[in-house]
């Protein structure tokens, strides 16, 4: 292999890593995004559970044991979202 084939040959490589690591940027950024645009609204159904919850624990409520599961799983759900971030 000549010296100029060699010296190609290693500079398309560094353009196909270069590449790549550009498309991994583009995806942490994607991602980070995405986070954010699913937990902003978790973030606001879980505050508006816990109201709900603080309201109808003033008086005797059916709907008590359901905000209650729903605060709950919304937590949960929360949490998993977490997870993926990390």
């Amino acid at each position: 292999m000549t010296e100029r084939k060699r010296a190609e040959h290693e500079a398309q490589q560094q353009r196909r890593e270069l590449a790549h690591l550009s498309r991994v940027a583009s995806l942490g950024e994607l991602s980070g995004a995405l986070a954010h645009e699913v937990s902003q609204p978790l973030a606001a159904i879980l505050a508006n559970a816990q109201a709900a919850q603080r309201l109808l624990s003033r008086e005797p409520n059916p709907r008590r044991k359901s905000v209650r599961f729903s605060r709950t799983s919304f937590t949960t759900i929360s949490g998993l979202d977490r997870s993926f971030i990390a």
